[in-house]
């Protein structure tokens, strides 16, 4: 029973050392801040758009040759915006996923999302 509870206090003395650990990390912080950044930007919304836009354009599903667009030249323009909008997001995305595998590689998964958590609520 003394070595359950002995385990118990290591356990939690751990996990407490090891949260402020991770709050002091450089890469935690700029893992914060490029998640923070990510929820507030619009790249998903402007991909979506701009994807609702293109797809517009084609009126017959059977007949892709059919467009609404008035030009080859509006639809190449139109497509190339999706491409460099989704270029963007996924570079984004990319980054933060990046960040994410290097965290993993210090801490525990649960850990960074509590942290993350944590650190959203007291702001």
């Amino acid at each position: 029973m003394k070595n359950f509870i002995y385990s118990i206090v290591l356990i939690a003395s751990t996990s407490i050392y090891a949260q402020n650990n991770i709050e002091s990390d450089q890469l935690f912080l700029k893992y914060e801040q490029e998640y923070v950044k990510n929820l507030q930007s619009t790249a998903g919304f402007d991909y979506e758009q701009a994807y609702a836009s293109f797809s517009q354009h084609f009126t017959d599903i059977k007949a892709r040759e059919k467009t609404a667009f008035t030009s080859a030249s509006e639809a190449v323009a139109s497509y190339n915006n999706l491409l460099q909008i989704k270029a963007t997001k996924d570079a984004a995305s990319s980054n933060l996923i990046q960040m994410r595998s290097d965290l993993l590689k210090k801490y525990d998964g649960m850990l960074i999302y509590q942290t993350l958590k944590t650190r959203a609520q007291a702001k």
